[in-house]
C-alpha cells in the first residue's frame, strides 16, 4: 500500500508539473492518494489493536520504539516478519537472515569488491532503510556513526546499509532484554 501511494504521489507530481495536464485525471489521482492514505491509517489502527491484545508484545514493542528514527510500522514489521525473533539464535544469524550480511566474491586470483547478500527478507530492509535515513537527523549516536563512516570515505548507500544493520541489532537487543534505548549506553 505505501508503495502504491508513493507511485501515486508522484504520478501527481508529474502530472502537475507537466504542460497542459488533465483536471479531470489530476482529481482522479487526488482522490486515489486521498483513500490509499485513508486505508494505511485503518491497517496501522488495526495492528496496534493486535498489537495491545497481547500485553507482552505490546510492552516489548514499547521498548523497541524508544529508538529514535524507528516508529511503530518499522518495529512491528521486524517484530512480525522474524516471528518475534522466534528463531533466531544470535545477532549473526538474524542479520543473514535479513540479508544485511556482506559477502565477497572471488574467483582465483580476482576478488570483487564485498556487498550485502540480499538473499533474506526484503520487506525488513525496506522498512529499515527509511528507519536508517530518519535516524541520521534524529539519533545523535548513529548521525555520529554515520559521519564517522562519510570521513572515512564510504559511501553515502554503504553507510545506510550500515545503520540499517545496526538498528536491526538494536531492536533485536531491545526486545530480547526488554529494555528501553539508552543513548549513553556502550
Amino acid at each position: 500500500m505505501i508503495r502504491d501511494r508513493n507511485a501515486l504521489t508522484n504520478q501527481l507530481h508529474a502530472l502537475n508539473h507537466s504542460f497542459d495536464a488533465f483536471r479531470d485525471s489530476v482529481e482522479r489521482l487526488k482522490e486515489r492518494i486521498a483513500l490509499a492514505t485513508k486505508q494505511l491509517g485503518e491497517i496501522e489502527t488495526q495492528m496496534r489493536e493486535l498489537t495491545d491484545s497481547d500485553p507482552e508484545l505490546s510492552k516489548r514493542t514499547k521498548h523497541v520504539i524508544t529508538i529514535p528514527g524507528v516508529n511503530f510500522v518499522t518495529a512491528i514489521t521486524v517484530i512480525a516478519e522474524t516471528d518475534g525473533f522466534a528463531n533466531v539464535g544470535n545477532r549473526r544469524q538474524l542479520v543473514s537472515y535479513v540479508g544485511l550480511d556482506v559477502v565477497m566474491k572471488e574467483s582465483g586470483t580476482l576478488s570483487w569488491r564485498p556487498h550485502i547478500s540480499k538473499r533474506g527478507n526484503a520487506y525488513i530492509r525496506a522498512g529499515l532503510y527509511m528507519a536508517a535515513v530518519s535516524s541520521i537527523i534524529h539519533n545523535k549516536t548513529l548521525k555520529t556513526y554515520f559521519n564517522r563512516l562519510k570521513d572515512n570515505g564510504k559511501p553515502g548507500k554503504t553507510g545506510i546499509v550500515a545503520l540499517e544493520r545496526k538498528l536491526l541489532v538494536l531492536i533485536y537487543t531491545l526486545y530480547k532484554n526488554g529494555q528501553d534505548y539508552s543513548p549513553d549506553h556502550r
